[in-house]
């Protein structure tokens, strides 16, 4: 689902009532969960981030490399 927010308030005013509202999860999803007048339920499912496991792994490594000054003033990037 491209856009998952214009998709929530086009179905919303359809009648579906809304279970939570649209979230971002870390790993750059975006997804929302509504319920029909029947009961079903419904998510929606924006995968805007990563595609790949190697993508997600790159994207993680940049949002937790830390730069690390060690005594005698040289540097470096370290992960955890």
């Amino acid at each position: 689902m491209p856009d998952v927010d214009a998709a929530y308030e086009a179905l919303r005013v359809e009648g579906l009532a809304n279970v939570n509202p649209p979230i971002t999860l870390p790993n750059g999803i975006r997804l929302v969960f509504l319920r029909d007048p029947d009961g079903n339920l419904f998510e929606l499912i924006d995968f805007n981030g990563p595609k790949t496991l190697a993508e997600l792994v790159l994207m993680r490594s940049r949002e937790t490399e830390r730069s690390v000054t060690y005594p005698g003033g040289s540097e470096a990037t370290v992960m955890p």
